[in-house]
């Protein structure tokens, strides 16, 4: 056998001594010489022995152990990581599928729009082809007409005698007569106006190219893990825990009435971080909020009758559930409306809020778990014994609820495996239930009118309150964790707020001493170890390498600690491992994908690399299985020591690694979340039409004309006479001051306008002129249509039909621009090249410059002429100008 003369004691080498060490603590992982202050120290060995004993030691039986638990829970991660992959592909058919839809709906009610107003354009156009198809029949009926008579004129004039001529003229002079009317009939009752077809495309159809930029987001949501570590060492570490310090028990617990509300048929009650309390009233149909102090801060009425239980989401939401009803609704209490709801696959009336999600009793079928957004469901207990009446809770890695039909109180996992049950004639017919701090069960029996406490793991039940201290018929129970008050809703009576009163008791004995079976009194406090020392073990402790770096203190200072601050311990009650905080890199920010595929994949390849990563840690898990077979049978019994403090080191690195999974988020339940987005979803319910067919009527675009009316027009200038240019004269009136001005015009109250946009849907060619250039003005007055051409420097008359009548074209205009027309049919140009305004008679041919330069003329543009007023308005591109006659 190998020599351990080499290995030192670790408590002298500490005190800068070297001695050989005879023995071995594996509890400080240190060697011990005969004299060291370990001598008292329980579990130390000799070395020799040690390594005679390594084979057949429990440590080799507890690396095996270690082992096989390490294994057992990647297994169960793989299943669990493995099952959230299944249900991711399931979440992502589902959007997919849902996306789908709302578009086949959209297209479906957006074809139907456009099916709509298609059918208006043709009933538009159909409506104005039989109106002018009518016409066209009646004008056709007319021509015959007149060509007969025109027929009958000629045979007149050639064969009749002059009594027939005379005679006959006059009855064909009354049948052209009544074909003058007709005529003028056309012009008066509109039938000749210009019909045109309008379509107004619904702005809300035109915005979703623009507004909807895109059809929704996809989010990915983390809540707890639904799969826990199991270990043979966490259980025996729970153990250890319970002999150092022992939770409260439910014998220590007791209750003082702190206030009383005066509401009764309270089935349901929750509590805001805030403090707010939150009261269900079954009978009225009502949300109650209460402040602290139990001041009513305001009452939502419910839209569903019968609410029997709430429960707070955040300080702005709560969820509501209703008897023998399948809906949950999500109601924000700042503005009492209803944010969502969320249909259950029965009737759940009681839950219970957790990490975004709801925990729910559905009737027959057991505990659901309900994402808040609505997206996702799963089963996480199934008991098809399930109440009505049956209440949920859930504290820490558990679920509790009761089941009033039978009168049990279960405890589940999150994953859903039972832990504990819990029937006797203590409890009937339970329904609200509530957890402490320390694990302890609230339990509202109604059917004996009391609160049972069971302890936290479902051995021991007490009767904490019954009938003579008020409680009557109660349904809902709410903890207060932080202030350690439990609200209890009786249906007969006033709903009570008890305040939990219990003694902690602290021990002031020696605590290495008292694991020797020896009682001595405590001086020191090692918060570290959190146990008491007397002097003697104090240097032991002070030595030891694992424990020399305490911070320790005397126990006349550790008394001065209140006992809420005593008794909080360093060490996890449920796993009994100092706190502590681990940061993953990987996990360091959040990215939240926008397509669903996305989405899909990066949780997809999350999980499968987590995946990988603990297929790497069983491959060197089954090597070191291995190696400790082989140790087993082949290893000297130094190698065999020495061997298997190599693997027990290699196991913690593995454990470490697994206790990181939960600190890290890794084991996080990923969902997938869709949400289609409002403008997307409000295609369907807001936009009503594709748009608006309509028949827009214009001024005729042809004239009648005849001999007669030429003659008429005649003798009226024989009457009144014509305005000539010769006779024009204008006077500055006003300047305005503004620059950069290209167009300007009247409105008919006077108003002045220097920038018009006008849109239109229609538009048709009425002159086809080639040469028109960029800075061509048009004007129309009575029946005519007047324009210029800057690049040809013409002026040009046309009729409303297009057909041209007359064309001005000389030295005198150059560059025209601007052009307006008096109610005399003189034309007013502005001419930009030589900074003038000229006058063009109404026959276009005469002209005569009005005014230049020297009258303020500088780069004129747009003319805008108010008939009423005989006032011209020239857009200067520096400074307009208006003027009048004088």
């Amino acid at each position: 056998m190998a020599s351990c003369s080499t290995v030192a004691c670790g408590v002298c080498d500490s005190q800068h001594t070297t001695t050989n060490a005879d023995y071995w603590c594996p509890e400080c992982d240190e060697g011990l010489c005969f004299n060291s202050n370990h001598a008292n120290c329980v579990g130390i060995l000799s070395l020799e022995n040690v390594i005679q004993t390594a084979k057949t030691s429990v440590l080799l039986e507890t690396i095996d152990q270690n082992l096989k638990d390490i294994k057992m829970n990647i297994e169960r991660v793989v299943k669990d990581r493995t099952q959230n992959l299944v249900e991711i592909k399931k979440q992502k058919q589902k959007f997919h599928d849902e996306i789908k839809q709302v578009r086949n709906q959209i297209n479906e009610h957006l074809d139907n729009l456009e099916q709509q107003i298609l059918q208006d354009l043709h009933a538009a156009e159909d409506k104005i082809k039989s109106h002018i198809d009518d016409q066209l029949g009646k004008l056709t009926e007319h021509t015959e007409k007149l060509d007969l008579l025109q027929t009958n004129m000629s045979a007149l004039k050639e064969y009749a005698s002059d009594l027939q001529t005379f005679l006959g003229s006059k009855m064909i002079e009354t049948e052209i007569k009544k074909h003058e009317l007709f005529m003028q009939s056309l012009y008066k009752d509109d039938s000749l106006q210009k019909i045109d077809l309008n379509c107004k495309i619904e702005d809300k159809i035109s915005d979703l190219m623009s507004a909807v930029t895109s059809f929704g987001s996809i989010s990915v949501d983390a809540s707890s893990p639904l799969v826990e570590m199991q270990s043979e060492k966490d259980k025996q570490a729970q153990i250890g825990t319970l002999n150092h310090a022992p939770p409260t028990t439910f014998s220590d617990i007791k209750m003082t009435l702190k206030r009383k509300f005066g509401f009764t048929c309270v089935t349901g009650c929750s509590l805001s971080s805030t403090g707010d309390i939150f009261l269900l009233d079954y009978s009225k149909n009502r949300l109650l909020i209460l402040n602290e102090s139990g001041t009513l801060k305001s009452e939502i009425p419910l839209s569903k009758n019968y609410p029997v239980d709430v429960t707070c989401i955040d300080d702005k939401t709560v969820a509501v559930s209703f008897y023998s009803s399948d809906q949950i609704q999500i109601i924000n209490i700042l503005t009492k409306t209803i944010d969502s709801m969320i249909k259950t696959t029965s009737n759940s009336p009681c839950l219970c809020y957790r990490d975004g999600n709801l925990f729910c009793c559905n009737t027959s079928i057991g505990i659901q778990r309900e994402n808040v957004s609505g997206n996702c469901s799963s089963t996480l207990v199934k008991d098809a014994t399930m109440s009505d009446w049956s209440f949920v809770t859930t504290s820490k890695d558990k679920i509790m609820y009761s089941n009033c039909t039978n009168s049990t109180v279960t405890c589940c996992s999150l994953a859903g495996q039972k832990m504990w049950e819990y029937k006797d004639q203590l409890i009937r017919n339970p329904r609200g239930i509530a957890v402490d701090k320390d694990s302890n069960v609230y339990i509202a029996s109604s059917g004996n009118n009391s609160i049972i406490v069971l302890s936290s793991d479902g051995k021991q039940a007490r009767k904490l309150l019954g009938r003579d201290d008020g409680i009557d018929n109660p349904f809902g129970l709410a903890f207060d964790v932080k202030k350690e008050k439990l609200l209890v809703a009786n249906y007969n009576r006033p709903v009570f707020r008890l305040r939990l009163k219990w003694h902690h008791p602290v021990q002031f004995a020696c605590g290495i001493c008292e694991f020797q079976h020896t009682t001595t009194n405590t001086e020191y406090w090692c918060p570290d170890c959190d146990e008491g020392l007397c002097s003697q073990c104090l240097k032991y402790h002070n030595a030891s390498k694992a424990l020399r770096n305490h911070d320790v203190i005397s126990v006349d200072n550790y008394k001065q600690l209140p006992p809420s601050i005593a008794n909080i311990s360093p060490y996890c009650a449920q796993h009994d491992r100092k706190f502590k905080i681990y940061y993953c890199p990987q996990h360091g920010s959040i990215c939240c994908p926008t397509m669903i595929y996305v989405a899909e994949e990066k949780v997809k390849s999350q999980i499968e690399d987590f995946l990988r990563k603990l297929a790497e840690h069983s491959d060197k898990l089954d090597l070191l299985e291995t190696n400790m077979s082989a140790i087993k049978e082949y290893a000297s019994d130094l190698q065999a020591f020495l061997g298997s403090k190599m693997i027990e080191t290699e196991i913690k690195k593995h454990e470490i690694f697994m206790q990181s999974l939960f600190e890290d988020s890794s084991l996080q339940k990923n969902d997938l979340n869709c949400k289609i987005a409002d403008k997307i979803s409000d295609v369907l319910t807001t936009i009503t039409s594709f748009g608006s067919i309509s028949v827009d009527a214009g001024s005729p675009l042809v004239e009648m004309q005849s001999e007669k009316d030429k003659q008429a027009q005649i003798g009226t200038s024989n009457h009144a006479q014509l305005t000539t240019i010769n006779d024009i004269k204008m006077t500055l009136k006003r300047k305005l001051e503004c620059i950069g001005i290209t167009g300007c015009s009247f409105s008919s109250n006077g108003d002045i306008f220097l920038k018009v946009n006008v849109s239109g849907s229609y538009s048709s060619t009425l002159v086809k002129d080639e040469t028109l250039s960029n800075w061509s003005f048009v004007k129309t007055f009575k029946d005519k249509i007047f324009y210029t051409n800057d690049s040809t420097h013409k002026v040009t008359c046309c009729s409303l039909t297009g057909e041209k009548i007359w064309e001005y074209k000389d030295q005198l205009v150059r560059n025209p621009r601007g052009i307006s027309v008096d109610k005399d049919s003189n034309v007013y140009i502005a001419s930009q090249a030589n900074n003038s305004i000229f006058v063009l008679s109404s026959d276009g041919k005469q002209a005569r410059k009005l005014l230049g330069r020297d009258d303020k003329i500088n780069i004129p543009n747009g003319l805008a002429f108010e008939v009423k007023n005989d006032k011209l308005i020239v857009a200067n591109y520096y400074g307009p100008s208006i003027y009048e006659f004088c």
